[in-house]
């Protein structure tokens, strides 16, 4: 099956705004803005037959008026009047088309109807189409910032996203963006909505060859074709993890997500079942696939599944022990090499194991024992993750916390360390590791997660479904 060049949508060289407004409070002057402010290098043509001028720009009455070739137009108008727009943007040539308006095939009957209608022309003139009812995409490689929702920054990073949903293009980005650590980069974040023209499978084939891109993330309410995006996803998994977050679980969800996307219900054990099968980790909320897409892009893939597990808190290495053997991990059986070193910060009455409470040790000397215990879990060839569970209290703070971890990363690059931070001094600590590549979590549970989803899509990652599983 050939897919669609997906460039005029992504890399578009030039872009037409159908819809535009004056007022700044309407979603047609914010994309405009957007796309404006965020830095976009090509031709910019803002169409409203009422404006002379907008934001600068010189605006025409329709998009035929438009005086160069168009590569991707924004529909940004009231329902009734799209598929006239979108007619015309064929008619014009155009490209691609990001059609925003909602009230389509997740609405009444009109809406559905005249879904198929927009489909329709879209299908004979070949354009590449996004939408109805999305929030927009955004594109670094492209230098587009073609969403609604105000940014005043995105970070590019090696994860691309596609979604039925424009949060991961909105709301939820602005705060992921707006953050100063942990900042989760994003290369591409495109927005499908109710799919009249493209699909998932487009975008996975085209986030498969770009080599910004090493992580993949889906936000998906059905899947248009399951069979054949998992039978290409399980071929790009060898060299990229792809991470799901399939909604509408339950009946209540399926029934949610009509309303939302127009989706239909599918069989979530099957789902669920088919995604293990080839490979592809799953997320069930939103928190959870954003820390997936984070630690996937922080740490890489790990070596497998035996941890080692630094501790200031005995009751903490406890329950991150209970945590661990939940999620499939084990304790690795340090090296005696190890033991004897962690035993030598250590005082006289208090063992050296995994895990290993440092708590007395940090109080006599906290950078020394930073310092030596954890140099010492990464090199052993028994530990493929670290997890440390520390108390950020003043007591064991020192200034070099930042530079620390920065000579851990030099020396040890391809084993990932994880951090939970509980404490009054956690902000500083995190925000001294910042650009690491070492994910911090509030809570054991949330990081011993991500190890474990990271350490099954590494001992899958190499596996091939039978064909069975694919029918």
């Amino acid at each position: 099956m050939s897919l669609p060049d997906l460039r005029p949508l992504l890399e578009p060289e030039s872009i037409a705004v159908v819809g535009a407004s004056a007022s700044p409070e309407k979603a047609g002057h914010v994309l405009l803005r957007n796309i404006l402010d965020g830095g976009f290098p090509g031709d910019v043509y803002p169409v409203n037959p009422r404006e002379g001028e907008i934001a600068g720009q010189r605006a025409y009455a329709t998009v035929g008026e438009v005086p160069g070739a168009v590569d991707l137009a924004f529909v940004v108008l009231g329902r009734q009047r799209v598929l006239s727009a979108v007619q015309a943007c064929a008619d014009a040539g155009v490209r691609a088309v990001c059609i925003i308006t909602a009230g389509f095939g997740e609405g009444d009957e009109w809406g559905k109807k005249e879904h198929h209608n927009v489909a329709a022309v879209v299908a004979e003139s070949g354009m590449i189409a996004i939408g109805p009812n999305t929030i927009g995409t955004v594109s670094m490689g492209g230098r587009l910032l073609g969403t609604f929702v105000p940014f005043a920054h995105w970070e590019d990073g090696p994860v691309a996203i596609g979604a039925q949903t424009g949060i991961f293009a909105g709301p939820v980005m602005v705060e992921v963006m707006s953050s100063n650590t942990q900042r989760l980069g994003v290369h591409a974040s495109v927005d499908i909505g109710n799919r009249v023209g493209i699909d998932e499978l487009a975008l996975l084939e085209d986030f498969a060859a770009r080599k910004q891109v090493e992580v993949i993330g889906f936000y998906l309410e059905e899947f248009a074709d399951a069979r054949a995006f998992l039978a290409r996803a399980c071929e790009v998994k060898l060299t990229k993890p792809i991470v799901v977050l399939k909604s509408g679980r339950t009946p209540q969800g399926a029934r949610a997500s009509a309303s939302h996307t127009g989706s239909h219900a599918q069989d979530d054990a099957v789902i669920d079942q088919l995604l293990r099968q080839h490979g592809i980790v799953r997320a069930e909320t939103a928190a959870e696939f954003l820390s997936l897409l984070r630690g996937f892009s922080y740490t890489g893939v790990p070596a497998g599944a035996r941890i080692g597990l630094i501790t200031y808190s005995g009751a903490l290495g406890v329950i991150a022990t209970d945590e661990l053997v939940d999620h499939g991990l084990e304790l690795a059986s340090l090296q005696p090499s190890t033991l004897q070193t962690i035993k030598g910060l250590l005082p006289d009455w208090q063992a050296a194991r995994n895990p290993s409470d440092l708590w007395s040790a940090a109080e006599v000397d906290a950078e020394r024992t930073l310092r030596v215990s954890f140099d010492a879990m990464l090199s052993d060839p028994s530990v493929d993750q670290l997890l440390a569970v520390m108390l950020a209290v003043p007591n064991i703070d020192f200034a070099t916390f930042g530079e620390a971890f920065a000579a851990l990363r030099k020396k040890h690059p391809s084993k990932p360390i994880h951090l939970v931070l509980q404490g009054g001094i956690k902000h500083r600590w995190t925000g001294a590791v910042e650009g690491l590549g070492i994910p911090v979590y509030d809570t054991t549970r949330d990081a011993v997660f991500v190890m474990a989803a990271t350490a099954h899509y590494a001992a899958v990652r190499d596996d091939v479904p039978s064909a069975h599983a694919l029918s």
